[in-house]
């Protein structure tokens, strides 16, 4: 198990990379990898806490508090008040976030269906399968 399971990790660490370079590569450098993700998120989540988005992400709060800090300083989100925790505020996309999260995610369907389309959907979920367990093993 050892050997399958080391090279599945590599082969891991190879696409984590590829996919850093593609985000920069499709989107010119206007965010980073972790910004496209924190928009992602609120994007399919609503409005949230950085440490409720820290959680999803497995990373620590402070590391997301920077980058919503950055987010903000762009005018892509918003702090709003949390009526469940006064200390901890809401973040919400902006109409400009959405705009800027609409066109990132068009513009990765299109890379993905260009690459990936002719793959089959069922393999293709059976790996994410298998990599959801991994995760949640680990």
């Amino acid at each position: 198990m050892c050997e399958p399971a080391w090279s599945l990790f590599d082969e891991l660490r190879r696409l984590h990379n590829r996919l850093l370079q593609i985000v920069e590569e499709l989107h010119g450098g206007a965010l980073s990898a972790p910004q496209r993700a924190v928009l992602e998120y609120l994007h399919e989540h609503g409005p949230s806490t950085v440490p409720a988005v820290a959680r999803s992400r497995n990373v620590s709060r402070q590391h997301i508090q920077g980058i919503v800090n950055s987010l903000a300083e762009q005018k892509w989100v918003d702090a709003t008040a949390n009526a469940a925790h006064r200390r901890s505020p809401l973040y919400v996309l902006t109409d400009s976030g959405r705009t800027v999260i609409a066109d990132v995610l068009a513009r990765e369907t299109d890379y993905l269906a260009d690459r990936l389309g002719d793959l089959d959907a069922a393999q293709l979920r059976a790996a994410a399968q298998v990599l959801s367990s991994i995760r949640h093993r680990l």
